[in-house]
């Protein structure tokens, strides 16, 4: 008897990620039986994209630092068109799921434009007496989002309920 054993492959786009954040990703992909690669050099053009996407199924594009150039959000946007075309899921995770909003023409605006009194909070921009200004990060709450009845993520979650 043959027995067959198939590996998801899981990609992630990445470019100076924290090991103790590569570290949590790779725990998360193997734990839901998974393999994960790393895609720590950026796709110059089209054809090295697809390089790079040879033998994954899936891909997720993470969160960004500030330090993160438009060299990353154009790799990121050349991995999200390769996988898009081949029919490979694609999961953005933070800035990553604002990539994938970009990548389409989409526009992204800040929840506190839509919601002033809203007291999720992600980051809070701290100035310091010599006029420093940098961003803590915040333990922040979870708030709910509105599902569209009939779109992809209504059907997958078995459609919407209030």
């Amino acid at each position: 008897m043959l027995t067959l054993i198939l590996t998801f492959v899981v990609g992630i786009t990445c470019s100076g990620m924290k090991p103790s954040t590569a570290e949590y990703y790779q725990k998360c992909i193997t734990d839901a039986g998974a393999e994960l690669v790393i895609l720590d050099r950026y796709a110059q053009d089209a054809e090295m994209a697809e390089k790079l996407m040879e033998g994954i199924d899936a891909l997720i594009v993470p969160g960004k630092t500030a330090k993160d150039t438009a060299k990353r959000n154009d790799f990121d946007k050349r991995m999200i068109k390769v996988a898009l075309r081949d029919g490979k899921p694609v999961l953005g995770i933070c800035k990553g799921h604002q990539c994938i909003n970009s990548f389409f023409k989409g526009k992204t605006v800040k929840l506190k434009e839509y919601y002033p009194d809203s007291d999720v909070c992600h980051k809070k921009l701290i100035k310091q007496e010599d006029g420093t200004k940098y961003n803590v990060t915040l333990n922040s709450q979870c708030h709910s989002i509105n599902i569209e009845e009939g779109s992809v993520l209504s059907s997958c979650l078995g459609g919407v309920t209030e």
